[in-house]
């Protein structure tokens, strides 16, 4: 065992190695500051992709045609032009004053546009706004709280929003999720306005453009529906569970639940569990050095976690049900013994009511499936042969 575990950790060690040393020199141009950073105060050549990051302001105020990453808990100041793709990350206002070619855009702060923007995407928990300068030449994607049009756009605008305020020329189409929009004198949108929303009262104007609205109505979920869910998603997993019992006998069935008995559930689910979240991160690694590779850890550890997650009470559930039956095995046929159909049937629809309960829930649902995916390691796992207590053969010397 410490020879494997050696063996392991030896393993990641030369993948941390071998991804500092070949990947990240090669072919990123990798810096991590605890100061300001400036573009024009970089001695790097910028012939490689670069990613900067900082916990202090960032002013990107020398033009750059490389792609790259630009990570900033403090404000990001794009003042020339970037041909490259970029991804932008930050905790407070990024403000781009000069031409981008294309960009993801990630802030919990309000992000503000005075230049050109050929496409673009931008996750915003603040207020995106479009400054008089601004100008969208293909399609700018919003996700945010509130977005502010000034400036006169001639692609489109697409997205969801709390709110918008549209108070200049939109040229292309305008297509939102919300529950408010205000135009302008000058707001106008030539190629057509299409809404989705749950605001009843919601209107837009004819002067401003053709518009279309969608109705979006809120799903109220009563009791009886909450109910109906619960018992559906358990019935359904007996029905399963009961499938199960039609391909493999009982006495299969006490064999499967003394391998699990020996072993430890809960602690091979957990070793599991690492190992899964480990060969994600180890195929993220093996995207940048071998692709093929890379992807096919990754889609072999996710296919485990989204399987597990759809049958994590039909193994668990199972595996309850056939300790009680077990439990009362040897008990007196004349004493009151519990109706197994009876006991999956409470079992399935109670681990679906444990787990839609608030906050709470979402644990249980994490240790459900922690012991779904160690009985199905116990199970996997060779079973441990029994030593042999019988006393040792005395040898009498001749």
């Amino acid at each position: 065992m410490k020879k494997k575990v050696s063996l392991l950790i030896s393993l990641v060690f030369a993948f941390v190695l071998l991804f500092n040393n070949i990947y990240a020199v090669s072919i990123w141009d990798t810096k991590t500051l605890s100061t300001m950073y400036k573009v024009s105060e970089d001695t790097s050549e910028f012939k490689l992709p670069f990613v900067r990051v900082t916990t202090q302001r960032v002013e990107m105020d020398k033009e750059l045609s490389q792609s790259g990453i630009i990570c900033s808990t403090s404000t990001i100041d794009i003042n020339s032009k970037m041909d490259g793709n970029l991804l932008i990350c930050n905790q407070d206002t990024i403000r781009i004053n000069s031409d981008i070619n294309s960009a993801v855009i990630c802030t919990t702060g309000d992000t503000v546009i005075n230049a050109n923007v050929n496409n673009a995407i931008i996750f915003c928990t603040g207020t995106v706004t479009l400054g008089e300068n601004s100008n969208v030449k293909e399609n700018l994607t919003i996700y945010a709280s509130d977005l502010i049009v000034n400036g006169n756009i001639d692609g489109n605008i697409l997205g969801s929003t709390v709110s918008a305020k549209i108070n200049n020329n939109i040229k292309g189409e305008l297509r939102l999720d919300t529950d408010s929009i205000e135009f302008s004198e000058n707001g106008k949108v030539e190629q057509g306005i299409y809404i989705n929303t749950s605001n009843t009262d919601l209107k837009v104007d004819e002067s401003v453009g053709t518009a279309t609205i969608d109705i979006v109505e809120e799903e109220k979920i009563t009791i009886k529906d909450y109910a109906m869910e619960i018992f559906s998603a358990g019935i359904t997993n007996f029905v399963l569970f009961l499938i199960i019992l039609l391909f493999i006998k009982k006495d299969g069935l006490s064999k499967l639940l003394n391998k699990i008995e020996q072993s430890n559930a809960l602690s091979n689910g957990l070793k599991g569990y690492v190992a899964i979240i480990g060969a994600i991160c180890l195929g993220i690694i093996f995207l940048m050095l071998a692709p093929s590779v890379g992807i096919a850890a990754i889609v072999f550890a996710a296919a485990i976690l989204v399987c597990l997650s759809l049958i994590k009470n039909i193994i668990v559930g199972t595996f309850i049900v056939q300790l009680v039956d077990k439990k009362y095995e040897n008990v007196d046929k004349t004493a009151i013994r519990p109706n197994n159909i009876l006991v999956a049937i409470i079992t399935f629809i109670l681990l679906e009511l444990l787990e839609k309960i608030p906050y709470v829930g979402v644990v249980i649902s994490f240790i459900v499936f922690i012991i779904s995916l160690g009985v199905c390691i116990s199970l996997i796992i060779p079973k441990k042969k029994k030593e042999d207590n019988n006393e040792p053969e005395t040898i009498v010397a001749k």
